[in-house]
């Protein structure tokens, strides 16, 4: 029966197949005409039988029909198209015969899952859209795929799931949950895809297409793009795409990398403040040093002594010794506490930078917008902790915390998140629109299970319930209404670490660790909808140790962290949220009461997009001082104090830098106090961050060890012997008397200590046995000499030099030294790393070194160089070498063998590789195109030439002196080098594909090996030895420059780089040029360098740049002489100088007094915009000056004058002179108060400025001059010529002159040629306008004719002026050596009638 059914089924199914298709039983029959294609559609089809029938179909279009399973296809093997869509599909099966499909259209189904296509390797079109697959897996082994269709899924990621298919040309996603910026650029790798869908007309739109920036971010990662969302693109669109993003790639890069600079700095500052602190300690060391060495040595010298006097100092030692443990242990405290500081402040600027770089990823629309101290909100979010905390003394409160101070405040901008929960808002049914009202502020603490948290639900929003609860948590996001119930887990947590872990502020990586210390989020929740109480109540814990947290591993067990029995929404169906109400338990153990907190409340809220975190807020809770009940009170006091110096010192602008400082602020504070405030020893100071209570005591930990050091250096000066000898040199005298009797011959220990000793010359040579040698406390600056004559070989086993003023060493002692076994060179001022080389080469059966307290211990390869090559090594400077402590040679094959680095192929990272020789790795490498080796002791680059196809490698924080190695990698784009040792790039040089490369922090002093890297886009070299930028200049694409903290001192050099035309970001802070250049350095560079965005960290405002330009604009500078014409040396020896055209406003300091054209003979500054003549004064042998069509007359009087105020030494030997000719009198005559500006001064051009008077000249103060060219200005009349005796030539053309004054003509006894054509000149009689001329060279009050005020006058030139009188030329006449007048132009020249007449008349005239 069910196979005739099932008969029935197939044929009806067969008939209804061939029906729709239009064809007969026959057709289906017909072997020569095979059947190839059918579509169903607006049939009833809703089971696919029957098409075993048609072994050649190759098309099959089943649409809309209610089909459920794929079936029956086991013959069409044949297959190549495949259309179900709008069925009722809900798995993919059934295709394993047709591995022949090329195209699969199963869009609008019930699809759950990508599976069953594991056959069908040749599929080229693949289309899933709306159907409800969650994630994009099973497709990696489709090569061949070109078209993916995923719209309207609930695919929310789509990660590296795509890069095996590397054919890939379409893909959409759109209408999907896709939602990051991140997520997008992964698909960058496939290089092949030209057609994206994220937001499409028909299936919808992505969350990531509503952000903004999206386009642009978008068109920059997947630049291989021909059409973005059903839209072609154009290559505009994609170019200016590209250069909005690299504009905000270069601002993010500048703000990290002046972050790291300023944070660097910061913790150079920590530094240096321990070191202040500690130096009390170690002076206070040195004196008990000093005082036990003397006690050793009288023990030494006086063993013959009673023994009861021998047991008085051997105490008194061990005393000594144990106040020099008790002082060391406190300085071992101080470095301890430091590096836990300086590890928290590096967490904290890592955490800000990654912060900054997800800014730049999301394309702005996910960032914590710091709180500045004046900022409104800020002190909404104090005074919402303050509300919501649960204070000691309240039922509920505890650990003595009174008060809650917010350290920082970031308020959490996440577009898609709050575009999720508005689109939630909105959703709410009409008729509970009441609920939208329902809207509370809940906190969101650390939890313990689940480190890292907060970043993650500021960058991705809250997991989602059942993620929750798989993790066997509640299976809700869980918030707190107060912040005690929202971070005690935390506080718990905190208090099983130990009662140490309390007070060592720093002490982990998250940033503002510590028990005081803590963060949590504050988030904006909709409540509306059906609420309900949940079972069971949650506890406020009171006590520490109340609720143990981890397990006998040592973890943290998660069911320890719950508060009861784990919520989940099957429990509670329909309910949008519930909670659990707190209580709490007062009273002994004993007889505890119970009191529920009804407005205290614990939510567990079912759907995480209810729940929009508004800010992340790091706090310090405030305790009742001396309530100290458990370990949280017992640190209050302490770190109160540090809070309290931490917000004092709070002064960086920067809110990042703020947070990178907190960690800091004791270490800052410490580095800024007089070093008088904090080295009196006497009077130890006790600091808050070094102080413990001893129990049973009121004194701190400091009082103790400063009293019990005063008690022992009391104790030893009282048995000090004070018939000390004291001497500079060794002598066999000397040494004898030290030897007390003894045989030197003999001897095997002396001990020389605080004796004065100047020199140790021969000093071995005496004492052939001495094993061990004391020289500490004297003045000694080096040990030449100890073991002459060279050669000989020593017996001295043990050596002790510290507290010396040694600053170097030659290897000539030490190899005479061959078997020490201890040396104590602490306290001297060696720098030089060439003296470890030394030791470690002679001294090799070294047991114990102590160099502490030398500059040397600050390279840092100085503890690596002493651990690698003394085998035997065991202290090292004070320190026991903890076992396996000597590193060998750490090669990089090794690393890469033991997976010790990341190393990633294009496709993802490459496996472990196998043990084996070098030669195994070069099969493998060439697969590298991603290599970091960071902080792992590297000091070779062997090996790495290998990987041919390296694209990005980082060895920052190695050993490395060379970057010998790399020449290989010719395909490198980014490398990192920064913090090693190298000091030569020659090894660089050939890298051509270089862009950005890090060499920071090095040795390096010459750039010149990077010339050839014209594809460098940033360059970083902080923090090196350069004082040349020179060689910069040849890169000619440089996008960003870092060269700060080097020793840079002249402006010049970066004035240099004005000619990188793409130069926008420069930082040069640290470098002396900032302090040479004071307030002209900033402006300077934003003028000259006209692109920068960006100079020493802070933007180039639109203001500031335009007010550089206007200050700057015009004017010559020496730089841009020495780039047109030479250097400095060959400027000195300029004759002539043309700077016409140049649009010159203001020559500087370029002229002068002491400029380098001191010879300058001609100078032409024409057609410029110059208005004062006070700056040339520096041009002593100037003879010609052409300064024409300038804005001289723009300018005030006093501007002009070519008489300046002599030096102050002028004035002396004038004013010397003066009292000696007129009787003792001191007052200089008014003429003399002022000295030629230009002494040697011949010819002056004026032309085209605009004067109206030569007056504001002061022509007097050039006497040598004897041309002088003033045409086409806008003077009325010839004035301010006294004093040209010497004057030959005249040009006034082009002015407004009506009359010619026997007073300005007067002085110009020597006049050969005159100008004056196209003036207003009526007459040529000279009225008589004064008699100051009386005194004047050359003239008498009664000549007022020209020929008595010019008897030198040979050409006139009067052409265009308005004479008319025939009387004008008898006045002519009276010239006697006139020889040429011209008159074209005048009314005169016009009356032709009277010319021959004339001619006859003045015949010794050449009249026009």
């Amino acid at each position: 029966m069910a196979e005739d059914t099932m008969a029935a089924e197939e044929q009806a199914a067969l008939s209804a197949l061939l029906e729709a298709n239009g064809y007969t039983e026959a057709d289906q029959q017909d072997g020569s005409n095979p059947i190839q294609q059918l579509e169903v559609f607006l049939q009833d089809y809703p089971k696919m039988l029957a098409l075993h029938h048609f072994p050649y179909l190759k098309v099959l279009k089943l649409i809309d029909q209610g089909i459920e399973m794929i079936e029956s296809l086991t013959e069409c093997k044949q297959l190549k198209q495949l259309w179900l869509m709008e069925n009722k599909i809900g798995k993919i099966e059934g295709l394993s015969s047709c591995s022949g499909l090329q195209e699969v259209y199963l869009y609008s189904n019930r699809i759950t899952a990508i599976q069953g296509l594991e056959q069908l390797t040749g599929l080229q079109v693949l289309s899933l859209a709306d159907n409800y697959i969650t994630s994009i897996t099973g497709i990696s082994h489709l090569g061949q795929l070109r078209h993916l269709n995923l719209a309207r899924n609930d695919i929310s990621l789509i990660g590296s799931s795509l890069l095996p298919n590397t054919a890939l040309t379409y893909l959409n996603v759109a209408g999907t949950g896709v939602s990051s910026f991140q997520d997008v650029g992964g698909l960058s790798k496939l290089t092949g895809l030209q057609d994206l869908c994220l937001a499409d007309p028909f299936w919808g739109e992505s969350p990531v297409a509503g952000l903004c920036n999206y386009q642009t971010f978008v068109l920059c990662q997947l630049q291989q793009l021909t059409s973005l969302d059903t839209l072609l693109l154009a290559d505009e669109t994609k170019a200016a795409a590209l250069a909005t993003f690299t504009k905000k790639q270069l601002y993010y890069n500048m703000r990290i990398r002046t972050l790291r600079r300023a944070a660097a700095d910061l913790a150079k500052q920590a530094k240096a403040g321990c070191q202040v602190e500690s130096g009390r300690w170690a002076e206070l060391q040195s004196r008990l040093k000093c005082a036990a060495k003397g006690l050793q040595g009288q023990l030494q010298q006086h063993q013959a002594a009673s023994q009861s006097d021998q047991a008085q100092l051997q105490d008194q030692l061990a005393e000594l010794q144990s106040a020099m443990q008790a002082v060391q242990s406190r300085q071992e405290d101080l470095s301890q506490r430091l590096a836990w500081d300086i590890k928290a402040a590096a967490a904290v600027l890592e955490l800000a930078v990654s912060r900054l770089q997800l800014e730049l990823l999301s394309g702005g629309n996910i960032r914590l917008e710091e709180a500045r101290p004046g900022d409104s909100w800020l002190a909404s979010c104090q005074e919402l902790l303050r509300s919501k905390l649960i204070p000691a003394g309240e039922p509920g409160g505890s650990h003595g915390i009174v008060d809650i101070q917010v350290v920082s405040a970031a308020r959490v901008h996440n577009r898609h998140l709050r575009m999720q929960c508005e689109k939630h808002m909105a959703c709410i049914d009409s008729s509970a629109a009441d609920d939208k009202h329902c809207i509370d502020y809940l906190l969101f603490g650390e939890h313990p299970a689940l480190p890292g948290e907060l970043m993650g639900v500021v960058q991705h929003g809250f997991r989602s319930s059942a993620e929750y609860n798989s993790m066997g948590l509640d299976g809700a996001v869980r918030l707190a209404s107060c912040i005690n119930l929202a971070d005690q887990l935390r506080i718990q947590q905190q208090q099983q670490l130990g009662p140490n872990a309390v007070a060592k502020t720093g002490s982990s990586n998250a940033p503002g660790s510590g028990l005081l210390v803590g963060q949590l989020l504050v988030c904006k929740v909709q409540l509306g909808g059906a609420l309900q109480e949940a079972e069971g109540q949650v506890q406020l814990l009171t006590k520490a140790g109340e609720r143990d947290l981890r397990g006998e591993d040592g973890r943290v067990q998660v069911a320890a962290c719950l508060d009861g029995t784990p919520v989940s929404q099957q429990q509670y169906p329909g309910m949008t949220a519930v909670y659990r109400t707190a209580v709490a338990y007062s009273g002994s153990t004993v007889s505890q009461q119970r009191q529920v907190l009804p407005q205290h409340r614990v939510w567990y809220v079912f759907n995480p997009v209810a729940v929009l975190p508004e800010y992340l807020i790091t706090f310090k809770y405030v305790v009742t001082a001396g309530q100290q009940t458990d370990t949280l009170s017992a640190a209050a006091a302490a770190a109160n104090s540090l809070n309290d110096l931490a917000g004092s010192n709070s002064k960086q602008s920067d809110p990042l830098l703020r947070l990178c400082a907190q960690p800091l602020q004791h270490w800052l504070l410490m580095q800024q106090q007089p070093p008088s405030e904090n080295n009196n020893i006497g009077a130890l100071e006790l600091e808050t961050l070094s102080s413990s209570v001893i129990p049973g005591s009121n004194l701190s930990a400091d009082e103790a060890v400063a009293q019990q050091c005063q008690a022992a250096l009391s104790a030893a000066a009282a048995a000090a012997d004070n018939r000390r000898l004291s001497f500079s040199a060794v002598t066999p005298e000397a040494l004898s008397g030290f030897a007390g009797g003894q045989q030197l011959a003999a001897l095997t220990a002396l001990s020389l200590h605080d004796c004065g000793l100047t020199s140790c010359w021969g000093l071995l040579q005496q004492l052939p046995a001495l094993t061990s040698l004391v020289l500490s406390f004297n003045k000694l600056t080096t040990l030449d000499g100890l073991c002459e004559p060279a050669g000989q070989q020593h017996t001295l086993s043990q050596l002790d030099v510290s507290h010396n003023l040694l600053s170097y060493w030659q290897a000539s002692w030490l190899a005479g030294c061959s078997k020490l076994t201890m040396l104590d060179a602490s306290y001297n001022q060696l720098a030089n790393l060439a003296h470890v080389d030394e030791l470690v080469r002679y001294a090799s059966l070294l047991v114990e070194v102590n160099l502490s307290w030398n500059p040397i211990t600050q390279h840092k390869a100085y503890q690596l160089q002493l651990l690698r090559h003394l085998p035997d090594l065991q202290r090292l400077d004070g320190k026991t070498v903890a076992a396996g402590g000597n590193p060998n040679q750490t090669k990089l094959e090794d690393l890469i063998r033991q997976g010790a680095i990341q190393w990633h192929s294009d496709t993802g990272p490459v496996p472990k590789l196998p043990a084996g020789n070098t030669a195994d790795l070069h099969p493998t490498q060439h697969q590298i195109f991603s290599l970091v080796v960071e902080s792992r002791g590297l000091d070779s680059l062997a090996g790495v030439g290998a990987a041919h196809n390296l694209v990005c490698a980082s060895f920052a924080d190695n050993l490395l002196g060379s970057a010998t190695g790399l020449e290989g990698c010719s395909q490198l784009q980014q490398l990192n080098l920064s913090s090693n040792l190298i000091s030569e790039l020659s090894p660089l040089s050939g890298l051509r594909s270089l862009r950005q490369l890090d060499v920071s922090l090095n040795h390096i002093s010459s750039l010149t090996a990077l010339m050839p890297l014209t594809a460098l886009c940033q360059l970083s070299v902080e923090g090196n030895m350069l004082t040349s930028l020179a060689f910069v200049t040849a890169l000619v694409n440089l996008l960003e420059l870092y060269a700060a903290n080097n020793a840079v001192a002249d402006i010049k050099e970066a004035e240099r780089l004005a000619c990188l035309p793409g130069l926008v970001i420069l930082d040069l802070a640290g470098n002396p040029l900032l302090a040479a250049a004071a307030e002209e350095y900033r402006p300077l560079l934003l003028y000259r360098l006209r692109h920068l965005k960006v100079l020493d960290g802070v933007p180039a405002e639109p203001l500031e740049v335009a007010a550089a330009r206007a200050k700057y604009s015009g004017r010559l500078t020496l730089g841009f002489l020495e780039e047109q014409l030479g250097n400095a040396c060959t400027l000195s020896t300029i004759r002539s100088l043309d700077l016409s055209s140049l649009r010159i406003k203001d020559t500087g300091v370029v002229f002068a007094p002491g400029s380098l054209f001191s010879s300058l003979a001609e100078l032409v500054l024409d057609d410029n915009n110059i208005r004062s003549l006070a700056a040339l004064a520096g041009l002593s042998s100037l003879a010609v000056l052409k300064i024409s069509n300038n804005r001289l007359g723009d300018t005030e009087p006093i501007k002009l004058s070519l008489g300046v105020a002599p030096s102050p030494q002028s004035i002396n030997n004038s004013a010397a002179n003066h009292k000696l000719t007129n009787g003792g009198a001191t007052n200089l005559p008014e003429q003399q108060q002022l000295v030629p500006l230009l002494p040697n001064l011949q010819v002056l051009h004026l032309a085209g400025n605009g004067l109206t008077s030569l007056a504001p000249l002061q022509l007097r103060f050039a006497p040598a001059l004897r041309s002088l060219f003033v045409q086409d200005n806008e003077l009325q009349r010839l004035d301010g010529l006294e004093g040209l005796g010497q004057l030959q030539e005249l040009v006034a053309d082009r002015n407004k002159i009506r009359v010619l004054g026997d007073d300005a003509l007067a002085p110009l006894v020597r006049l050969k040629e005159l100008h004056l054509q196209h003036n207003c000149i009526r007459s040529l009689v000279l009225p008589a306008t004064s008699t100051s001329g009386g005194n004047q060279a050359g003239y008498d009050g009664s000549n007022t004719t020209l020929g008595g005020c010019l008897p030198s006058l040979c050409i006139l030139r009067l052409d265009g002026n308005r004479l008319s009188d025939f009387g004008d030329l008898d006045r002519l006449a009276d010239i006697p050596g006139l020889l040429e007048v011209s008159l074209a132009g005048t009314p005169l020249a016009k009356k032709q009638v009277r010319w021959p007449v004339l001619a006859l008349q003045y015949m010794p005239m050449r009249l026009p």
